[in-house]
């Protein structure tokens, strides 16, 4: 996920667009029922919530304000 980002963002100057791109590519990729399943679904029950969505998070807002 963090790839796609990445590479969604890359030729995109303004911050703002780059924000709004990558949270719009995250969503999408959301959808994919194999990432929602493993990522979404399975992670939180795994690794624990607070684990979960402070690992999680940090990959696309890092790669969004880069």
């Amino acid at each position: 996920m963090v790839k796609c980002v990445s590479t969604a963002i890359d030729t995109e100057i303004d911050p703002w667009e780059r924000t709004s791109i990558a949270i719009e590519t995250y969503l999408e990729g959301c959808l994919n029922h194999a990432y929602r399943h493993i990522v979404i679904q399975e992670a939180p029950v795994i690794l624990g919530w607070t684990k979960w969505i402070l690992d999680s998070s940090l990959g696309v807002i890092t790669v969004a304000c880069n």
